[in-house]
């Protein structure tokens, strides 16, 4: 296949009470959860593919310390004023962990959540839940479709608005496209946005929480086993 068939549309006790507070009292300041974000919620363009072709696009993040933990993924679909998008799509959420930078389709995929669209054409992004998963180096959210409705679909919005993001934003498109394996995609089926001439960023997000600390959780589990041991039992 060629480049050019990737399509673009523009447009207690006291001695359980003291351990508990001696917990609390241990656990460091709260960190606030990591959004991992290159868009500004509105997309210019759509890319897609023809009826028969799979399609992967993806945004890649350095992992952020405090987030190293993926609980979700957000992405919207379509744009608004494009291409009319059916709702109820299927289509699959992907995390990917990248460890030694450069290309990202040498990625190893993590986590594959089955989906299905939603508000296309409005910029709303859907939040999909995964499996709490600890990522390092860098965090590759992507969503895939195969398209198989009998049209060409213009389902990946891309924000084009600058400030934009270069080596950020990736495709890649073939014919029995292998999620598992993103590098056995032909060299000229996949890319960055700005290789096509669109640069830009697409609409999808993740969001990431901190490694839970062991201390925390053993003094926690300390308290918890104090106030256990304050409680007398009596035979009747």
């Amino acid at each position: 296949m060629k480049i050019r068939n990737l399509k673009s549309e523009k447009a207690a006790p006291q001695r359980a009470v003291f351990m508990f507070a001696l917990a609390l009292l241990a656990v460091p300041a709260a960190r606030a959860d990591v959004l991992y974000s290159v868009d500004d919620g509105t997309a210019e363009l759509g890319l897609g593919i023809d009826s028969g072709e799979d399609m992967i696009w993806m945004n890649r993040f350095p992992v952020q310390a405090g987030g190293e933990v993926i609980t979700s993924i957000s992405a919207a679909y379509g744009r608004p004023g494009g291409q009319v998008i059916p709702n109820g799509l299927a289509v699959s959420i992907l995390l990917y962990q990248d460890t030694n930078g450069g290309s990202p389709f040498d990625a190893t995929l993590l986590r594959e959540i089955p989906a299905l669209t939603a508000n296309c054409n409005t910029n709303i992004l859907n939040n999909y839940a995964i499996p709490a998963t600890t990522v390092s180096g860098d965090l590759i959210a992507a969503v895939m479709l195969r398209n198989r409705t009998g049209i060409t679909l213009f389902l990946a919005p891309l924000d084009r608005t600058v400030p934009n993001f270069s080596d950020t934003s990736f495709y890649a498109f073939n014919v029995g496209l292998d999620q598992t394996n993103l590098d056995s995609v032909p060299v000229a089926n996949r890319g960055t946005t700005e290789s096509l001439g669109f640069a830009g960023n697409f609409l999808l997000r993740a969001n990431g929480t901190a490694i839970p600390e062991p201390t925390t959780i053993l003094l926690a589990t300390c308290a918890a086993l104090t106030y256990g041991a304050g409680i007398r039992r009596t035979r009747i």
